[in-house]
């Protein structure tokens, strides 16, 4: 399925830094305990876990896939961090998890400096409590739907610089923030609140973020479909 589900996968484990430079090259089924420099165009991603950031080193890079990936960032600032463009961002669990202890509050994001691209039926979460950015920074020009997101400190923190005043298109979306936060945007669901026990049916790990039966993101995707990673 792309994901691990408590299952005991035995996944190809690489302990270090990727750098991708040969431009068409699929990672495919690694687990990757560091982080994944794209360094060239066309490069995709797939049912991979990776625990640090998926960064567009000496960028922009064009046309990066990312499909059922565990993306689990601990280390970095952002999961995803550009400038990517004509990229297409679905199906995956992206989570920032990144706290800076010094005096400086935190400025972590989920998917930033991302531009004229498609992300859709995601989890996206900005997971530490001391955070002051958005889960989704300067993201313009692009189809934002069917994504459940999560910020755990501002649950209003969920779009910036990335709305439909920048030509985006943002619809069908399960977001933590209060009631009609985003009036420009249609089809929303508002959670009100950055607990997602009405959402998730209990579990660890990638498990975690499957489905209740009554969650308010069943069915609530363009057409029907359900929303997040496990949707669409």
């Amino acid at each position: 399925t792309g994901y691990f589900l408590q299952n005991g996968m035995v996944a190809a484990t690489i302990n270090n830094r990727v750098r991708i430079k040969a431009e068409g090259t699929k990672l495919n089924g690694v687990y990757v305990n560091g982080e994944v420099w794209i360094e060239a165009n066309n490069i995709t991603l797939e049912r991979c876990k990776i625990n640090q950031n998926v960064h567009s080193y000496q960028g922009p890079r064009y046309g990066l896939t990312v499909l059922q990936c565990f993306i689990n960032n601990p280390k970095t600032d952002n999961s995803i961090e550009g400038e990517f463009r004509n990229a297409t961002i679905k199906n995956n669990i992206i989570i920032s998890s990144y706290l800076y202890y010094g005096s400086s509050p935190s400025y972590s994001t989920a998917i930033y400096n991302v531009h004229d691209s498609e992300i859709a039926n995601n989890y996206l979460a900005v997971n530490n409590t001391r955070d002051n950015r958005e889960v989704l920074y300067n993201v313009t020009n692009s189809q934002i739907y069917n994504n459940i997101i999560r910020h755990a400190k501002n649950p209003n923190f969920i779009f910036a610089n990335s709305d439909a005043v920048n030509n985006n298109s943002i619809y069908n979306n399960v977001i933590t923030a209060a009631k009609d936060k985003y009036p420009n945007l249609t089809d929303i669901v508002y959670l009100g609140s950055a607990d997602m026990s009405s959402v998730f049916a209990p579990g660890t790990s990638d498990a975690a973020y499957r489905l209740k039966e009554d969650s308010p993101a069943k069915g609530a995707g363009f057409g029907g479909a359900d929303c997040g990673p496990y949707g669409g």
